[in-house]
């Protein structure tokens, strides 16, 4: 996986947008904001950090989990273009099957301080859209990020299948 694929992936998959628009709708306190960024982080780190030893319990290697994953980004992207505002806690915007799906594949395939800068760089924008003066504004880029989720999705199963 290249840099730019894993900067892309979690990009599109903590969508500044759509955390601006969820702002936007539930008007979060600090620490509710505090807290979605810290659980968005830990699942990351966790499941990054995890990712060789979960693969080899459940014996999927990790072109097939790639694969899958790129399905669960790819469906999700799609969802996210039809109904960008997700429904729930506010945690719920970053805590998603996407984000978890992408973080084990990448740090099956990458070193995991490279993944948790490209991570760490994705929910630093992600914060920046949460505290933004104007969140309908930058709410607007969310179809955009999950088109390029839907992208990064088609992207892994294709190289799933060629390393398959």
């Amino acid at each position: 996986m290249s840099g730019g694929l894993l900067i892309a992936g979690f990009l599109a998959t903590t969508n500044a947008g759509r955390v601006a628009l969820a702002r936007d709708g539930a008007r979060p306190g600090g620490r509710d904001l505090a807290a979605a960024l810290a659980a968005g982080a830990v699942l990351i780190a966790a499941a990054a950090a995890a990712a060789d030893p979960l693969l080899d319990a459940l014996d999927i290697s990790p072109e097939s989990f790639r694969i899958g994953a790129g399905l669960v980004l790819a469906v999700g992207g799609a969802v996210s273009l039809i109904r960008p505002r997700r429904s729930g806690p506010f945690a719920a915007v970053l805590v998603t099957p996407e984000l978890a799906c992408f973080a084990i594949s990448a740090g099956a395939e990458e070193p995991l301080p490279q993944v948790l800068g490209a991570a760490a760089l994705a929910l630093a924008v992600a914060a920046l859209a949460a505290l933004a003066p104007r969140p309908e504004a930058i709410g607007r880029v969310a179809p955009f990020l999950a088109a390029l989720q839907l992208v990064v999705g088609v992207a892994l199963v294709v190289a799933g299948v060629r390393d398959v």
